[in-house]
């Protein structure tokens, strides 16, 4: 089949269930979301503003204590934000995908195709989003070997040099 052809079948396609295709598509973006986001931050003072000589031990724990709440209930959302990617958007996303291919040969597809991967097969379904994704995460952080073997090497030469500036160069690095 030739590329314009293709694209005529697409487009018949398409617009036989117009505006379902598109509530479906919205549903789509909805819960697979872009994943990006920028920002800037800025830092008026420098890093020697930071002055904790004045704290207690007490307030030293109690500022500890806080710092690992907030870090463990960011945890606890984490992993309930990926629990429900895992069990509720991913099959949808699969019923998604199966409305727009069932759309392909029929004349009027059905929304109850949104469900179908909530279906019989909903472990496999679930299991096998989760494993694409965690495989894809993985991947992706093979672009972070290169600083990760760069920062233990200076941790490396930082741990074995007796130079004073060795400090200096070594919070450079990491600024």
């Amino acid at each position: 089949m030739e590329r314009a052809q293709l694209k005529e079948w697409a487009k018949e396609a398409f617009h036989r269930s117009y505006w379902k295709s598109v509530l479906v598509a919205f549903i789509l973006a909805i819960t697979v979301g872009s994943g990006g986001s920028s920002g800037s931050s800025s830092s008026s003072g420098s890093s020697s503003d930071m002055n904790f000589g004045h704290m207690t031990e007490e307030d030293i724990t109690i500022f500890i204590v806080a710092m690992l709440l907030v870090f463990a209930v960011i945890g606890v959302i984490c992993i309930f934000a990926m629990a429900i990617k895992a069990f509720v958007f991913n099959p949808l996303q699969v019923g998604c995908q199966s409305y727009f291919c069932k759309g392909l040969n029929d004349v009027n597809p059905q929304l109850n195709e949104l469900g179908r991967g909530f279906k019989p097969n909903y472990k496999n379904v679930a299991l096998t989003m989760f494993l694409k994704d965690l495989y894809l995460w993985l991947w992706g952080l093979i672009g972070y070997v290169p600083t990760f073997v760069g920062a233990m090497g200076l941790v490396v030469w930082f741990m074995m040099s007796e130079d004073s500036n060795a400090v200096i160069l070594f919070v450079i690095a990491f600024v």
